[in-house]
């Protein structure tokens, strides 16, 4: 049974599936690079076994709520890699209610966060976000009040 799937950096793939043709019991995807970015797939009805996603490349996506709704409720895991234009991840993953663990990697003109974020997440990951780090390192920052619940926080260059 096929429970990792990675499909990256294939600019002539169009990966989409058909709703409900994914591997049943699918774990983790990882996806980027692709002819057809995750945020134009439309709704996807990933299987409730999809608990790690970890998305790269995706240069139109400004707000996280394009994504959101693709996104299942199942994740425990979200990594989100190489988001050159997003700006704000202040709408779209209130659903995500099992999120345990959230790294944001590459995404250079990131710098909003939700108002409250997930009271499930146990590690906030942040690395290369120049805006976003400004705005969250020191427990005098801008945005310690909505962190500082999360047991592991690292952020770095």
């Amino acid at each position: 049974m096929l429970k990792h799937m990675c499909i990256i950096n294939c600019p002539m793939l169009d990966a989409s599936f058909p709703r409900g043709l994914w591997p049943p019991n699918l774990v983790r995807l990882t996806t980027g690079g692709l002819k057809k970015p995750i945020s134009e797939w439309g709704y996807q009805n990933f299987p409730a076994s999809l608990v790690d996603l970890r998305l790269f490349d995706e240069p139109n996506v400004r707000n996280f709520s394009q994504l959101s709704p693709l996104l299942p409720s199942s994740l425990t895991s979200l990594d989100i890699t190489g988001f050159d234009n997003l700006e704000s991840l202040s709408t779209g993953p209130q659903h995500l209610t099992s999120l345990q663990h959230l790294r944001i990697t590459n995404c250079p003109k990131l710098n909003d966060l939700l108002e409250t974020l997930l009271p499930s997440l146990l590690t906030l990951g942040i690395s290369n976000c120049p805006k976003l780090k400004e705005r969250c390192e020191g427990r005098g920052s801008h945005y310690w009040a909505r962190i500082s619940h999360i047991p592991c926080i690292y952020i770095t260059d």
